[in-house]
């Protein structure tokens, strides 16, 4: 043991590992040597003046990855010679990227120890209660508390960082989702180290949520931050995910803008007026003065909500008259107008306004057109406004506006006159929304050949400088198919391989519905077959299944069909109301195709692979199909039915009424006497379930079941297990009545039926 007066040995500082890369030019200027402690490499020097020294390389930081030979992977390597030879096999024109970790000291962020004196920020005082009277804090006393200087290094890092992901995803990044998981690392590390986030790094959080939509994920880095309830509210806020110190300081102007925008972009208005009322109270920091986007991002918050327009109205009217800009009126018209009897509230803002723009006239024209009914003249006043007046130009979106709108209403060749006339007049080229409006239209209309004239007109540039566009591309596809034009669907997607466009799923599945409907199931098929192969976009969905399965039908590929149908139903990944609406489309067609062995053993498996229950819709198809069956005397088709009623019996489901009648009149059609005794055992049957449900039967009886029974044809069977007929008495209860009566009067009965029981 150490001598009593050795002091006790202090506990290593904790460290955060910062992983970042550098690209180097030779000469690297980097002596390596094996890591001492565990396997890898380290760098033991860096020589002044060289590549690696100006990257700022330091000895000690750890080589994780280096840059492949051959292209710009990246590999792990765990040892010098590894490294060597991978520097070396590279060109030597080319760089080299290292990945590199180095460990930082974290330091403490104990309110009770001093605050080190390399630390830039000078502590603040405690917040009083009195100015959280809305706002509650995760503890009573909280002060900022910068800690060392390595968690500034962290919290500048770590807003560098976010800045550049969400500066990438706004021009265009290929994984939207990056940002938000970027800003969660970054809160749980921040969270691990104990370090508390100042006003910037919070905001550059909040903002990689917000790029990506996530406003409650903003909200949630808001209160786990600082402490305060997102929605400004008394109440403690939930519990803190990241484990972060509360740091109420961190809300500033720019941490409040970010938390109104997400309480805009979730439609919360009344949290919004609180948030905005609390920031005009705020007095740490020099105090919170609302700015214009601050007001407008409040009030924006009430769109979609009616019944908030009045509070909305009174925002507006305590608003500092300076900080009113066309932003904010534009607010308030989109508000007033969205419902009728606003509209003149809507008219005095388009008054009040110093110089309204392109978006106050099409505000209002929307305004007009979706109202029920739609003020047409008014819209189209407002656009003759628009072109009179010497301070505006119509866009594409005043102009798209109109036609939509007209469309809606039915009015597609005035739709059409305003892309011929008005916008030829003002020198406005339509986008792909004008032309998918004006298509959907004449769809609407059912008048498909105008529809494909305007898409062939498009292509040839009348409309529009681009013509390259997949999504009405497969716009087209499908009004051919809906116009059974099988040789322009394919000539259509023919035309897209050769403009370099490649056809997606729904591209795809309307090309299988146009093969369907042109008499060409084969070309269908194999369509379906290449279906999620050739780096097609999208997924294969349930439109394109169901268009496959229909070109199997039609094609009488029953085989495949069963086992694409099967292979669904099991895969446990398609919802249970599409696996119905495949054996809505499959089993009708084995029946009225004859094949009824194959279509008995696909229900079997349906009711005993799923949980689903079948829908009366299907159960309408199947006996749908069987009614073309002409025979007079017992047919598989007739057993079938039995089948069927064996089949839901095992689940314990009841058989619908409509149902339990047809089966009867087809026990009536086929003039026999052991048809007719097989009726007469259904209806005792269904007067032993109504009475009790699950009746035990004699043990020597449990193996019978109906498809026996109708096999044997004896005179006098013995009953299976009681039927549970679920009969609708508004729909359904004449029905069985009279299919009863009709079948009794058959075996020259002279009693009635007993009465339906509900």
């Amino acid at each position: 043991p150490p001598p009593p007066d050795t002091p006790p040995t202090a506990p290593p500082a904790p460290t955060v590992n910062e992983e970042f890369e550098v690209t180097l030019k030779r000469p690297l200027g980097l002596t390596l040597s094996p890591c001492a402690t565990s396997l890898g490499v380290v760098v033991s020097s860096v020589a002044p003046g060289e590549a690696g020294a100006e990257a700022g390389v330091q000895p000690g930081d750890r080589i994780l990855e280096v840059s492949s030979t051959f292209n710009n992977f990246m590999w792990p390597h765990a040892t010098v010679d590894g490294i060597v030879a991978a520097v070396n096999g590279r060109p030597k024109s080319f760089p080299v990227t290292f990945r590199l970790s180095r460990a930082l000291p974290v330091g403490t962020f104990d309110p009770l120890l001093p605050i080190p004196p390399t630390a830039t920020a000078a502590p603040l005082p405690p917040i009083s209660a009195t100015l959280l009277s809305t706002f509650s804090l995760l503890r009573s006393s909280a002060a900022f508390v910068p800690g060392a200087a390595t968690h500034l290094l962290l919290l500048s890092r770590s807003t560098e960082l976010l800045q550049r992901y969400t500066l990438a995803h706004v021009a265009g990044a290929a994984e939207p989702a990056m940002p938000p998981r970027v800003a969660g690392r970054v809160l749980e590390t921040l969270g691990g180290a104990g370090a508390q986030l100042d006003g910037p790094t919070l905001a550059a959080v909040m903002s990689a949520y917000l790029c990506c939509r996530d406003s409650a994920g903003a909200r949630r880095a808001f209160e786990a931050a600082t402490g305060l309830h997102s929605l400004g509210m008394s109440a403690p806020p939930p519990a803190n995910p990241y484990q972060l110190p509360a740091n109420p300081y961190a809300l500033t102007k720019a941490t409040a803008s970010e938390l109104l925008c997400a309480l805009s972009m979730s439609n919360d208005f009344t949290p919004a007026l609180r948030v905005l009322r609390n920031c005009l109270s705020w007095s740490p920091n020099g105090g919170i003065k609302p700015d214009a986007a601050m007001w407008n991002m409040a009030l924006s918050a009430a769109r979609n909500n009616p019944s908030c327009y009045p509070a909305a109205k009174d925002l507006f009217e305590a608003m500092p008259p300076s900080m009113r800009s066309s932003v904010s009126f534009n607010i308030m018209v989109l508000l007033s107008s969205s419902s009728r009897e606003n509209m003149p509230d809507a008219l005095e803002y388009m008054r009040q306004m110093p110089a309204p723009d392109s978006i106050t006239y099409t505000t209002l024209m929307k305004a007009h057109l979706s109202h029920r009914p739609p003020d047409i003249p008014a819209a189209m006043s407002l656009l003759s406004q628009m072109k009179a007046s010497p301070s505006l130009t119509p866009d594409v979106t005043s102009f798209n506006t109109l036609i939509k709108g007209l469309c809606d209403a039915g009015q597609e060749d005035a739709a059409l006159s305003v892309l011929d006339l008005d916008m030829v007049e003002s020198g406005v080229l339509g986008n792909g929304f004008t032309l998918s409006y004006l298509m959907r239209g004449f769809v609407k209309a059912k008048r498909y050949v105008e529809a494909l004239s305007l898409f062939e007109k498009w292509r040839a540039g009348s409309y529009s400088s681009t013509t390259d566009n997949v999504v009405l591309y497969s716009m087209a596809v499908d009004i051919a198919a809906r116009n059974r034009d099988y040789d322009k669907a394919l000539s259509l997607v023919t035309s897209m391989k050769q403009n370099g466009l490649e056809p997606n799923v729904k591209t795809l599945t309307s090309l299988m519905k146009a093969c369907t409907s042109g008499g060409r199931p084969d070309i269908g098929v194999e369509v379906y077959r290449g279906l999620g192969k050739g780096g097609m976009k999208g997924e294969v969905d349930a439109r394109a299944r169901e268009a496959g399965l229909a070109a199997m039908v039609q094609g009488e590929l029953w085989e495949e069909a069963v086992e694409e149908v099967m292979k669904w139903g099991s895969s446990g990944s398609v919802k249970g109301k599409e696996v119905i609406s495949y054996y809505q489309l499959l089993l009708p067609a084995l029946l009225s195709s004859n094949q009824i062995p194959t279509a008995t053993s696909l229900f079997s498996h349906f009711l005993k692979t799923t949980d689903l229950i079948p829908s009366q819709q299907l159960l309408w198809e199947i006996t749908g199909s069987l009614k073309t069956s002409s025979s007079t005397s017992p047919n598989p088709a007739f057993f079938f039915l039995f089948h069927l009623l064996d089949a839901l019996s095992s689940r314990k489901i009841p058989i619908p009424g409509s149902t339990y009648a047809f089966i009867l009149h087809r026990c009536a059609d086929h003039d026999s006497h052991s048809s007719s005794t097989l009726g007469k055992a259904l209806i005792a049957a269904r007067r032993q379930g109504d009475v009790v449900v699950g009746l035990p039967r004699d043990p020597a009886e449990k193996h019978q079941s109906w498809v026996e029974l109708a096999e044997e044809s004896r005179p006098n069977p013995s009953l299976p297990t009681p039927l549970v007929v679920r009969v609708n008495p508004d729909t359904e209860g004449v029905r069985v009545q009279v299919a009863e009566r009709r079948l009794l009067s058959t075996l020259n009965w002279n009693r009635r039926p007993l009465a339906y029981k509900n």
